[in-house]
Formats: C-alpha cells, sequence, structure tokens
C-alpha cells in the first residue's frame, strides 16, 4: 500500500482503492455472519472449514465420528483422573499425611529396585 501510494500511484488513486477493499471486507464479514452465526475471525473460521471437512471426509469414509468422540472423551477424563490420583496434593489431605505418602513411597522404590542374579551356566 506505501510502495502504491508514495512510489507508483498517488493518493487519490490508492484512496478509493483501498476504501472498496474495506467495504467489501465488512460485508464479506456481515454475509458470513448472516450465514453461520459466527464471528469472522480466522481461528472460527478456520475450526468450521476443517470440521466441515473432516465430517465430510468421514462419511466418504465410513468412519464413525461419535464413537471416536465418545473413546476421546474416555481417553481424557481417564488421564485426567490418574493425574489427579498421582498428586497427593489435589486430594487435600493434611501435610502429615503427605509426609507419611512420601516415606512410603520411598520404601516402595526401594524394595521393588530388581536384584541382579547371574544365572548360573548348564553344561
Amino acid at each position: 500500500m506505501f510502495r502504491l501510494t508514495y512510489f507508483e500511484y498517488s493518493w487519490d488513486v490508492v484512496e478509493p482503492l483501498s476504501y472498496f477493499a474495506t467495504y467489501s471486507t465488512g460485508l464479506a464479514a456481515l454475509g458470513y455472519y448472516l450465514m453461520t452465526r459466527q464471528s469472522f475471525d480466522y481461528p472460527t473460521a478456520s475450526e468450521r472449514v476443517y470440521s466441515k471437512e473432516f465430517y465430510k471426509r468421514a462419511a466418504k469414509r465410513g468412519f464413525d465420528v461419535e464413537s471416536y468422540n465418545q473413546l476421546s472423551r474416555l481417553k481424557y477424563s481417564l488421564k485426567h483422573d490418574l493425574e489427579r490420583l498421582r498428586d497427593p496434593l489435589a486430594q487435600h489431605l493434611p501435610a502429615t499425611r503427605l509426609a507419611s505418602l512420601e516415606s512410603e513411597l520411598a520404601k516402595m522404590y526401594l524394595t521393588n529396585i530388581p536384584k541382579y542374579h547371574p544365572e548360573k551356566k548348564q553344561n
């Protein structure tokens, strides 16, 4: 825009072009909103295009999207539960219990270290 304004043409030529470009973008955004009831910003529009294309390709290939979504939700909930169970602070336990849990964990770790037993050669 800068080059067109100051080097190639004058402002008298570039001003109407920039006005119509801005005006047409506003009309396109209004049309998009009236059709989709979503705001016209890049993340929303790209998500809409991606999901529309995804569902079209999934139907074409016979992919069951509903069961995939259920499995994804199950995976997320299990992962969340495991993270919550691994973190004793999330269980809101008293500090004394947390200290005993830490010592119990250390004992379990030390007792579960596999010991090296060399195998005897059979002749």
